[in-house]
């Protein structure tokens, strides 16, 4: 029997940052909780400032309140991310976030190779562009010293693979039977874009780094357009249905369930597409994670941090569970696996290994 304390915690983690009706709470807790025990618990909440409720149409809808100290430290936490270079380091005037020469940002041996791959994906990543929101003119993407990208590629860059071995900037669509005509044009056709894809005899590593990523508040949950499982990516209704089902089952307050979603999809709908790439293949989505040390001056992120550790490993072992129910063509299997800088930094080589750690890690 769960005391007081632990039925608030157990619901207030059922509950994302955008607006969640008291009923579908309910369903989602029916088997934990009666209405009215429920209904207590969101009151509590409510009166302790830690959620809001909006009477919406059909009733009652609540949401996470803004963390304010989550965004405030995040910046405080990027801008510290220009201090990590030497001093000789110059930065665009009026962008102290961008540095002037790429050579400064990506320690590979033959970045403009890199560059090219990435400017196939989208020309902003290499070239000055303009915010289509605000209007501004930015530097590079590939220039600021928060990409997540470099941080993905400078990663990949110490693993003493070779160059033949690795394709940098993948994005793959996937193929849709029929149009989303009643779904905005960006959920359409889903993409799932990779930092690099590393090949090896046997397999295949997908990779996408996360630098601050993690720490920006999601805005909505983690459902997706997959729910319409019939209006389909694919001709496999068995996967149809298992990725319409996780969609409506999976619960995610902190980390980007969303977007993972996505990312299986469109790899998927590749590997059934050309299945002749695959063959005897294991194929892995690696998403390696920056990580605050316990003892960092940025305490309201770190415990924040705690959070998304703890949603990011239990859904790990849950999307695991799905990909092994996928049908695959014979000889391919897929796995997720959610890694940190932890996992990976003794891969490194000795001089990746001191600049990652001078760059990234001493905060």
């Amino acid at each position: 029997m769960k005391n007081n304390e632990e039925l608030i915690n157990n619901i207030l983690e059922q509950i994302p940052f955008s607006p969640i009706s008291q009923l579908r709470l309910t369903n989602i807790l029916k088997e934990e909780v009666s209405d009215q025990e429920l209904f207590l618990a969101l009151s509590k909440l409510v009166e302790d400032g830690k959620i809001m409720m909006n009477m919406g149409i059909k009733g009652p809808e609540y949401s996470r309140k803004w963390n304010t100290k989550v965004d405030e430290e995040r910046k405080a936490f990027s801008k510290e991310l220009n201090t990590r270079f030497d001093e000789n380091v110059i930065f665009f005037p009026r962008f102290e976030g961008y540095v002037a020469n790429i050579k400064d940002n990506i320690i590979a041996r033959h970045p403009q190779e890199i560059l090219k791959n990435f400017c196939e994906i989208g020309e902003d990543y290499v070239y000055w562009h303009k915010n289509n929101k605000s209007g501004l003119v930015y530097p590079p993407k590939l220039n600021a010293a928060n990409s997540s990208d470099v941080f993905a590629v400078n990663i990949i860059s110490g693993l003493g693979v070779d160059d033949s071995q690795i394709q940098y900037a993948v994005e793959f669509e996937a193929l849709a039977k029929e149009a989303f005509k009643d779904r905005p044009e960006e959920i359409s056709a889903p993409k799932a874009f990779f930092d690099a894809a590393i090949s090896y005899n046997d397999a295949i590593d997908f990779v996408q780094g996360h630098l601050i990523d993690s720490f920006y508040q999601p805005v909505k949950p983690g459902l997706w357009a997959y729910q319409y499982g019939d209006r389909y990516l694919f001709d496999d209704e068995e996967a149809i249905n298992l990725f319409r089902d996780f969609s409506k089952k999976i619960h995610a307050v902190y980390f980007d369930i969303t977007d993972l979603i996505k990312t299986i999809v469109a790899l998927y709908s590749d590997i059934l597409a050309s299945s002749e790439d695959y063959i005897n293949k294991k194929v892995n989505i690696l998403s390696i994670n920056y990580l605050l040390k316990e003892d960092t001056k940025y305490q309201v992120l770190y415990n924040y941090q705690e959070h998304y550790l703890k949603e990011a490993h239990s859904i790990e072992e849950k999307v695991n569970e799905l990909l092994a129910k996928l049908n695959l063509p014979e000889g391919v299997s897929m796995e997720y696996q959610f890694l940190t800088i932890d996992d990976v930094i003794d891969n490194l080589s000795e001089d990746a290994k001191a600049y990652i750690e001078k760059r990234y890690l001493n905060l």
